[in-house]
């Protein structure tokens, strides 16, 4: 993992999380938009993308903010063995407070790997 220092991994962390927490939203705002025009019957023009894609590209994108969010909490999980525990107590919010917000988007095992990081450390 390319974690270049203590510093640089907790702001690479926050930076992955809070692009994937862009992404699960619009991605949930195309998935909405798509579910507007199915419900109310609107016909697609030639220049707007079909129901079908509009669906995939929003799976797409969601799948993408997902493992941006993983990749994020791994960088936390590194950090966490660090010999500076000055942190420590930040970065275990941040996993925490992580895995809580996006519970419904990860996976069982993930949510269960990430929560079991928070009782390994120096404390």
């Amino acid at each position: 993992m390319d974690v270049f220092g203590y510093r640089d991994g907790i702001k690479e962390a926050k930076r992955l999380i809070s692009e994937g927490r862009a992404q699960i939203t619009a991605a949930e705002r195309l998935n909405n938009r798509a579910e507007i025009f199915a419900n109310t019957h609107m016909l697609y023009s030639a220049g707007y993308p079909t129901y079908e894609e509009e669906k995939e590209f929003a799976f797409d994108k969601k799948s993408t903010a997902i493992e941006k969010i993983k990749q994020g909490l791994e960088i936390y999980r590194h950090l966490l063995s660090y010999d500076n525990i000055e942190h420590f107590t930040r970065i275990k919010n941040s996993i925490k407070g992580t895995v809580l917000e996006f519970r419904d988007f990860l996976l069982n095992e993930d949510v269960d790997r990430y929560t079991n990081s928070l009782y390994v450390g120096a404390e």
